[in-house]
C-alpha cells in the first residue's frame, strides 16, 4: 500500500508563516520569545501552540486560512525556533514553564482571554492553562494531547544545535505529564473544550484520549479520519474545518459568523462522508 493510499504516513513539508521574515521578540528572565500576530485586532484572538521539537511554522496552513476571520497568534515555545535556545547547564523545560510563558506573552499583548489550540506538547500546555488559568481562556481545542508520560517518542536525527533541547525535551517526556482525574477536574465544567486526534495517531494512544475525554465529560471529541499526529499538515481542509467550527462555538468577533460556518458545516459534513466512504 502507497502513501496515496495511506495518506496518514505522508508527511508533507513544513509551510511557510506569511511574511516569514516577521516576528517579535518577548525578553523574559532568562531567554526570550518569538511570537508574531496576523489578522486584524478586533477579531477573535486564537493563540496556536505547537509540538515538541517543532516551531510555529507547521501552523502555516491554518494561519493562511484563519487569519481572515481571526486573530492569529503564534509563539515558538521556549528553545524552540527562533525563541532564544537553552543553555546545557542551567535551563529546564517543563510544561509548567511553558505554560508561565503563555500567561507572560499574554500579558504583554494586553490579551485578557484567547482561544487556545494546542498540538501534542502545546495540548498538553493547553491542558495545563484549562488546569490553572481557564479565567484567561475563552475555549480550548487540545489535538495528540496525552495525560501520562508513557508515551514513546520516535527519535529522529538531530544536529548538534538541537541536542540540548532533544535531551532534555526527552527527560520532560520521561516524567510529565502525571495527571489524574482530579487535576483535570480543575478545569471548569463551563470551559468549551474539543479532544481531537488522527485515527492512525502514531504518537499517542488511543486509552489516552479516550480517559482524557472522560474524565472531562464537558468536553466534545472528534476523530478525524486517515489522519495521524500531523493531521493538520495531512489534510489541512479538513482540519481547517473542523477547528472553524469549534471556534464559530464561542465566537467574540464582529464578523458575520453564522454564514461561515453554515458553510463550512455543509462542506465538513461531505468531506466525511467521502473519506468514509473512500
Amino acid at each position: 500500500m502507497n502513501n496515496s493510499e495511506s495518506p496518514w504516513l505522508n508527511l508533507p513539508s513544513t509551510p511557510s508563516l506569511p511574511h516569514p521574515n516577521q516576528g517579535h521578540f518577548l525578553q523574559l528572565t532568562n531567554h526570550r520569545l518569538w511570537y508574531n500576530i496576523y489578522g486584524q485586532s478586533t477579531h477573535s484572538p486564537v493563540l496556536f501552540l505547537h509540538g515538541g521539537l517543532a516551531n510555529s511554522d507547521y501552523w502555516s496552513l491554518q494561519i493562511q486560512e484563519l487569519q481572515i476571520d481571526f486573530q492569529c497568534i503564534v509563539m515558538d515555545s521556549r528553545g524552540h525556533g527562533r525563541s532564544s535556545s537553552l543553555s546545557s547547564s542551567s535551563e529546564s523545560i517543563s510544561y509548567e514553564l511553558m505554560t508561565s510563558d503563555v500567561i507572560a506573552l499574554l500579558d504583554h499583548l494586553h490579551l485578557d482571554k484567547v482561544h487556545v489550540i494546542g498540538w501534542s506538547d502545546g495540548a498538553n500546555v493547553g491542558l495545563h492553562l484549562g488546569m490553572n488559568y481557564s479565567h484567561r481562556l475563552f475555549s480550548l481545542f487540545i489535538f495528540g494531547a496525552n495525560y501520562k508520560a508513557e508515551v514513546e517518542y520516535k527519535k529522529s536525527h538531530s544536529n548538534e544545535e538541537y541536542e540540548i533541547l532533544f535531551d532534555k525535551l526527552l527527560t520532560m517526556w520521561h516524567q510529565s505529564p502525571n495527571w489524574t482525574k482530579v487535576d483535570l477536574e480543575k478545569i471548569p465544567s463551563d470551559l468549551l473544550i474539543w479532544i481531537v486526534s488522527g485515527d492512525r495517531d502514531e504518537v499517542i494512544p488511543r486509552e489516552q484520549t479516550e480517559t482524557i475525554f472522560k474524565w472531562l465529560p464537558q468536553s466534545g471529541q472528534l476523530t478525524l479520519p486517515r489522519t495521524s499526529h500531523f493531521a493538520f499538515l495531512q489534510d489541512s481542509q479538513m482540519f481547517n474545518l473542523v477547528l472553524r467550527k469549534f471556534l464559530n462555538q464561542n465566537r467574540n468577533s464582529s464578523t458575520n459568523g453564522s454564514t461561515i460556518l453554515t458553510r463550512s458545516l455543509n462542506l465538513l459534513s461531505f468531506i466525511f462522508l467521502f473519506r468514509l466512504i473512500f
